[in-house]
């Protein structure tokens, strides 16, 4: 079979939504720290979490109960985001945080369930575990720019708190500090430049932290476990 006809049924199988959201999802971390919280850079962030939205709920309609609950999350905080960027206010934005929370919590333990039930490796399975991965991260990310934006000092920079507006600033700019913290978290990088003001803002990055080693060891463990058993299988028929 000729490449070109086969190529375009894979792009557009359904069995490639996860592939479709890691792409969205390593787009919006990747450009969502250079947007401004202001004019058309802001306009393109909110285009672009809106859509990481829309697949992160297509990628739960594996099954019609998933679809559903990841529905009930997903169609207020679109409608949030909208919301707060033509009528900005408190109280739409911490909204628009907390369901963000929930929806990506969700996803991620969906993506995760369906990751570790898998009979053997695909490349399928290999994009919902690492879509996972990158929403743990974008949770503690929305986790922490709310909590900064809650209580200023939440956060520092340079043992300093870090002023509203200022590029360090964990609330806006696309969450930009806010996800640079999160995965340098997650991965145990740890630059040091941004740290923890508060007890609560410490805990939490430690609770990261371990997750962030659990998920890893889990998971490679999980996969290379299933590869092995499957190519025995397949050596044994």
């Amino acid at each position: 079979m000729p490449f070109g006809s086969a190529a375009p049924r894979w792009l557009f199988s359904r069995e490639r939504r996860f592939f479709y959201l890691l792409i969205f999802l390593m787009v919006l971390l990747f450009l969502g720290p250079f947007l401004q919280a202001d004019g058309e850079g802001f306009t393109f962030y909110d285009l672009l979490a809106t859509a990481v939205l829309v697949v992160g709920a297509y990628s739960a309609s594996g099954k019609l109960s998933s679809l559903v609950i990841a529905s009930a999350i997903f169609v207020p905080a679109v409608a949030l985001i909208w919301l707060d960027h033509f009528d900005p206010s408190t109280s739409y934005a911490m909204a628009r945080h907390i369901l963000w929370i929930l929806f990506f919590s969700y996803i991620a333990l969906t993506l995760l369930v369906h990751a570790l039930r898998a009979e053997r490796v695909t490349f399928d399975k290999i994009c919902a575990a690492l879509c996972s991965y990158l929403l743990i991260g974008t949770v503690f990310a929305t986790l922490y720019s709310l909590l900064e934006f809650l209580d200023p000092g939440t956060f520092l920079a340079g043992g300093e708190v870090i002023p509203q507006g200022d590029p360090r600033a964990f609330y806006g700019s696309g969450m930009g500090q806010a996800i640079y913290f999160s995965f340098t978290t997650l991965t145990t990088l740890g630059y040091g430049d941004l740290t923890g003001g508060t007890a609560v803002a410490k805990n939490l990055s430690v609770l990261e932290a371990i997750i962030g080693q659990i998920y890893l060891v889990v998971l490679v463990a999980r996969l290379v476990g299933l590869e092995i058993s499957h190519s025995s299988a397949k050596e044994s028929s």
